[in-house]
């Protein structure tokens, strides 16, 4: 069965069936001081308002093709360090409709946000939004600026999931972040019932989902599809010098209890 079928089938199983940002707020150190370590989701998203900062949203092009409204669009994610994060997606509902359910797609390793998916729920009745978290990879001219502040590039830390010196400085940590934001834009928008919201993502996007399960409650149910993942370092002595640090913060296994949806 293709998975995106048996998906579906999933999530009418579980009422999500039509018919049926701000960034946490956290002081920076003072010179030469050493950041709080974080070492739980609940520290990790404390004080989070992800509706607290306007989307700002910049509409690049917007058609209709068989009975669905499709938009591409900047919107404003988290704000780290004074930097704006513009991230990059796609939204697509049907032309008309309202009290819909509201669908957040994750794109795997390597991918954007997809057109594709965005078809395939809004043809189904579904106000979907598909988002990029991966940043300027090679041949993109459209993509999510995370600017210096974020994909440990501060301090010249090289782009990755690495959690020194605290999750909040963690790649996954600022795709979680985007993630939320692309929620308020679900949550926001008119045709969508914000009780019927839920996120599926297959390999990182999986793992993208529990960690969004975890920070944000607007997320009724998650369907993480083969989303296990670890920490990616340059060399083994600072993967296991950072393994419990992960494992108390950003591991799906500790994030499962953390999340209040199916």
């Amino acid at each position: 069965m293709h998975p995106w079928k048996s998906l579906f089938i999933s999530l009418m199983v579980i009422g999500l069936m039509p018919g049926s940002a701000g960034l946490p707020s956290r002081a920076e150190p003072a010179a030469g001081e050493s950041p709080v370590p974080v070492t739980s989701v609940a520290e990790m998203v404390a004080g989070s308002d992800w509706e607290r900062d306007p989307l700002e949203i910049d509409l690049l092009r917007a058609w209709d093709h068989d009975g669905v409204h499709f938009e591409e669009l900047f919107f404003t994610g988290p704000i780290t360090h004074g930097v704006k994060t513009r991230v990059h997606a796609f939204r697509g509902a049907p032309v008309s409709g309202a009290m819909l359910p509201g669908m957040l797609h994750a794109h795997g390793g390597g991918g954007s946000a997809s057109l594709g998916a965005v078809k395939f729920w809004a043809e189904r009745g579904y106000v979907c939004v598909s988002f990029d978290y991966q940043g300027p990879l090679p041949g993109r001219t459209r993509f999510t600026d995370f600017g210096a502040a974020i994909l440990g590039q501060r301090e010249g830390r090289p782009a990755g999931p690495g959690d020194v010196p605290n999750a909040r400085w963690n790649f996954w940590y600022g795709a979680t972040a985007a993630g939320c934001r692309a929620v308020t834009l679900l949550a926001q928008d008119p045709r969508v019932d914000r009780e019927r919201i839920g996120a599926y993502g297959i390999s990182a996007g999986g793992y993208l989902c529990w960690m969004m399960a975890a920070a944000d409650a607007r997320l009724k149910t998650i369907v993480p599809l083969y989303g296990n993942a670890a920490g990616i370092y340059r060399d083994r002595k600072t993967q296991k010098k950072a393994g419990n640090r992960r494992s108390r913060s950003v591991r799906p296994g500790r994030l499962r209890p953390a999340s209040g949806g199916p």
